[in-house]
């Protein structure tokens, strides 16, 4: 669906993809500020549909964001692991974590996937050389 032809319509609808009140949206729009106005207004078909439209761009655009973000940290990890670079790993599994809601706050007994995943690669590091810079 193109932008409304209607300008003020079209401002309306993006001020409530936003997140804006319909109140709010409205008088951005360049309407003077009429609640019944402004809730009639946002019960249009018309504008429903852009409304629907406009927020579900939004999430696709944030999706295939959090994806590549997600795929770049995956990417360093392994780049870290081959490396042997432990520290590097596991900034970058942190990181994913963060992203997917996943931390771990060690002041907390709590278990979780991510602890477990830190617990095996702490594992798989012990008897390790310390690696020191040149």
């Amino acid at each position: 669906m193109p932008p409304l032809s209607n300008g003020r319509h079209e401002l309306f609808a993006q001020g409530i993809a936003e997140g804006n009140s319909a109140d709010a949206a409205h008088s951005a729009a360049g309407y003077k500020a009429n609640r019944k106005n402004a809730w009639r207004l946002k019960t249009n078909q018309d504008i429903v549909a852009r409304i629907a439209e406009i927020q579900g761009k939004a999430q696709e655009r944030t999706e295939e964001t959090l994806e590549s973000v997600v795929e770049e940290l995956n990417e360093a990890r392994q780049a870290a692991l081959d490396a042997g670079q432990m520290s590097a790993a596991i900034s970058a599994i942190m990181g994913k974590a963060k992203i997917l809601g996943l931390e771990v706050d060690p002041r907390k007994n709590e278990r979780n996937p991510l602890s477990e995943v830190l617990e095996a690669i702490d594992g798989k590091t012990r008897g390790l050389p310390n690696q020191t810079r040149h």
